[in-house]
This record gives structure tokens, C-alpha cells and sequence, in this order.
């Protein structure tokens, strides 16, 4: 028997799915089959109680893609013969895309802080500012060239210290 959630995952309905390991296999990613059953096979033919496994299925009816963590545990007799198999199916699809998207994320971090860090090796001067010149940051080659610091700069229009930044603190051509 497999649980209504089961039937949800698979986008099916229990009275038109047969609750068998078949179908189950059916509905499995094609490029994930051989795994999922290798996994199950494997755990019977080397008498593990269980094995877990994480691998897509398609939904009937949409074709959408899911990811699921599938867990198995085998019911032995009294001689140690596995009579039946008892498991889960998780569908683990949203924290899948969350992870996808934190690695985006960090990836992007790495790239800005990269960035960052060339910006403030330069000796020329590099000031980042919002489309109406308001000054978001300044490397330490702008803070030399107008005499001002980067708390001083921030926050300012640029118009305001573009004289500096053009001719320098001392009020020559930088």
C-alpha cells in the first residue's frame, strides 16, 4: 500500500496507480531508473536492512520533474528471509532549488568580493556610486587623491568631490 502523499508525489490517483514496485519504476526519471533500482536490488542481494537513495520522478499527466529522498527498510521472516519492504518518499524538490539557488548566491559573493578586493588593490582611483551620484564606496587610491576618507566619501554626491578626484587634494591634475 502506499501512502496518499505517495500518490500526490507521482501526481497520480490510488485508484488508477497499482501500488507496486513496477509502477513505482515507471514513474522514476528514466536517467535515474537503473540507479534506483540498482539501489533497491543491491540492498536484497547483499542482505542490507535498508537503503536510501535521492533521484527524480515524473509526474503523470504534467511530465513535471520532482526530486525525492527514498528510504527502504526490509521486513525480514523469522528465518531472516526479506518478506516485504517498508518505505518513504520525500518530496525534497523546494529545498533542492533553495540549495541550487544559496550556491548561485555564494557563487556570486565569491565573484563580488573578488571584485572587490581587485578594486581596492588599484592605484587608480575607482569610486562606485547609485545612478544619481550618491558615492556607495571608494578604493584607498581616491582616498589618497582627495585627501578625504571613505566615511567622508560615502554618502556624498560625487559632483561634490569630483574636483578633488580630477585634481587631487593639493589641487593638481591627479
Amino acid at each position: 500500500t502506499w501512502a496518499d502523499e505517495v500518490y500526490c508525489i507521482f501526481g497520480r490517483r490510488p485508484q488508477e496507480f497499482a501500488a507496486t514496485y513496477e509502477a513505482f519504476l515507471e514513474r522514476v526519471h528514466p536517467d535515474d531508473r537503473a540507479a534506483v533500482d540498482a539501489a533497491y536490488s543491491s540492498s536484497v542481494r547483499e542482505n542490507r536492512d535498508t537503503y536510501e537513495i535521492e533521484h527524480r520522478v515524473v509526474r503523470h499527466g504534467s511530465g513535471e520533474v520532482r526530486v525525492v529522498n527514498e528510504r527502504c527498510q526490509h521486513i525480514r521472516d523469522g528465518s531472516g528471509r526479506i518478506v516485504r519492504s517498508v518505505g518513504m518518499v520525500h518530496d525534497i524538490t523546494e529545498l533542492r532549488r533553495l540549495q541550487e539557488q544559496e550556491k548561485g548566491a555564494a557563487a556570486q559573493l565569491v565573484r563580488a568580493q573578488s571584485a572587490a578586493d581587485t578594486i581596492h588593490a588599484m592605484h587608480e582611483g575607482v569610486v562606485l556610486a547609485t545612478p544619481d551620484g550618491t558615492v556607495l564606496s571608494a578604493n584607498p587610491a581616491v582616498e589618497r587623491l582627495t585627501g578625504l576618507s571613505s566615511g567622508e566619501l560615502i554618502g556624498r554626491n560625487i559632483g561634490s568631490v569630483l574636483p578633488q578626484l580630477l585634481f587631487g587634494a593639493d589641487g593638481h591634475q591627479a
